[in-house]
Order: structure tokens, then sequence, then C-alpha cells
């Protein structure tokens, strides 16, 4: 450790990352103590990430926290430091555009490091149905996509909010919080180490790794961004206002039509498709709908 608090820290697979330590015993939860790095934690954090891309595997981030506590914040400034020409173009914002980027990204190695990156905006927006559908599709897209050593980044406001399968799949977790009411604060790193995941236990196991600080993104990239997302939920505001639906949906319902209509299925009979659900309300009047034509 230097004098002035700066020291190395290893990364799960040994790397040293010099970074400055604020704290060593940082209390987190549960008497758990964790060291408390500065804004430099970012650098760790991304050589956690790009260690993951250097050893053949893929990494799926998952960064929870309140809305306007930071993720996003903490994700660019991140992905900046995983890749310095790290652009807007890797954003999502809507679950197609997540598929289409994570698809069309060259496939990870050492020393390139494919980033996407699906905004919060996206599960804001939209109802529960489109959240299952889209939380479907991203842990398929994952499964498929694994050899490609992708980084994946997505943020939500809880991890209880995710399906179950979606949930375990991440590596890294972080959590942003603010230390007072309108401050933009820190955020926690967890991990879910291989060795000591247990074959017993219903879910992943978390280990607290280190906090750091961050401070407010600015400049060319963050305006890039906020004006992207502006657009973003301007569209989705405007198409809600005249009742537009995406073409996924509309293909969608266009699907479940013709099983109906021309392939003679009941609703019922339909509902059991793996990925169609429909209420008990719902199947109710519309199966009554048909036994009354």
């Amino acid at each position: 450790m230097t004098a002035d608090g700066w020291e190395y820290f290893l990364t799960p697979g040994g790397r040293k990352v010099l970074a400055e330590c604020l704290k060593h015993n940082y209390p987190v939860e549960n008497n758990v103590k964790v060291p408390a790095l500065g804004d430099s934690g970012i650098k760790v954090l991304a050589e956690y990430i790009k260690e993951r891309i250097d050893y053949g595997f893929d990494c799926l981030i998952l960064v929870t926290g309140d809305r306007g506590a930071g993720k996003s914040t903490v994700i660019l400034q991140t992905g900046l430091e995983v890749n310095k020409n790290l652009t807007v173009d890797s954003i999502a914002f809507r679950i197609e555009d997540f598929a289409r980027i994570l698809n069309t990204n060259k496939p990870g190695r050492v020393g390139r490091y494919p980033q996407v990156i699906l905004d919060e905006a996206g599960h804001a927006l939209f109802a529960q149905d489109w959240m299952n559908r889209a939380q479907r599709t991203i842990a398929k897209e994952m499964i498929i996509n694994r050899i490609n050593r992708q980084i994946a980044w997505m943020a939500v406001p809880k991890r209880s909010q995710l399906n179950n399968q979606l949930r375990d799949m991440p590596y890294i977790w972080i959590h942003v919080q603010e230390p007072q009411a309108f401050v933009q604060g820190y955020a926690q790193v967890l991990t879910a180490p291989g060795p000591i995941q247990s074959m017993w236990h219903p879910e992943r196991y978390w280990v607290h790794q280190f906090v750091f600080t961050f401070s407010k993104l600015e400049g060319l990239f963050w305006d890039q961004y906020e004006k992207a997302k502006l657009e973003f939920v301007n569209k989705v505001t405007e198409e809600m206002a005249k009742g537009k639906r995406s073409k996924a949906d509309v293909s969608f319902d266009a699907v479940i039509h013709y099983l109906h209509e021309e392939k003679d299925m009941s609703w019922a009979e339909i509902a059991r498709i793996p990925g169609v659900s429909f209420t008990p309300q719902v199947l109710g009047v519309r199966d009554k709908k048909k036994d009354s034509s």
C-alpha cells in the first residue's frame, strides 16, 4: 500500500489492478466487510469483466438499484473502461435491438470486448407480459451466444424481478446505492464464483468483492446516450398514445388468430403452448364467445 492509499487489488484470476482504497473494512451487510475503493474501482471492475472474455467465457452483468441511483452511469463508465471505443450503437432500448446487437457483434477474444447494453427504459415502459417475453428472449440469446464471448449488461431495479433462469445467469452483480437522498454514491460488486456453488442450493451463491464510488458522467458520450434515450421514450409515448404496437406484438397476435380461426384450436389449447398464457377470466370469456358462435 502506498502512502496516498493506492494499492494493488487482485481479480478472481489473479491479475493485479492499482486502485485507491478509501477503507479496508467497509460494512455492507450481515457483518460482511469489503474494501471501499474510490472512482478507480471502475478499473478493477473492468478487469473482472475483461478477464472473463480473455479466459474464453461470456459475461452477463446484472445492475440493480432504484431509478436515478446511477445504474446507467456505472454501466457506461465501466463500459468505456472496458472498451474506449464504445458507442451508443451498443445500447438497446428494445428487446429486438438487444438481440440484433448481440447477434451482429464480433466474437470476443483477448483484447476484443464486444458489449451490448439493455437499458432499463425497456423494462419501465412496457407491461408485465412484455417483460416475461423479453426475459425469455434474453435467456435464449445468452445460451446460444455463450460461445461468442459477449459482454451483456442488463439494468433492472430489483434482482427479484427477473425470472429464475435469467436470475442465475449473471456472473457479476452490481448494486447501486445512494448514501443519502439525492446524492449519487457508490456501487457494490458481487460475483458468483463457480467453485463455491452448491448443487443443493436453489439459487446462485453471491460473494461480496468490493464497493466503489463513482462520479457523474459528462461529455459527448453521455449526451449522445441521453439523446438516444429521450428519442426512444418520446417514440414509445407517441406509439402508446396512438395505440400503436410493435411488429412483434402484431405478429404474435396474428399467429394466435391463425391457430384459433384456421386450425380451429380452442383458447385453452392455445394457452397450453409453451410461452403462451391467458388469464382464467380471458379464457372463460373467449370460450363462451366461441360456443355462442
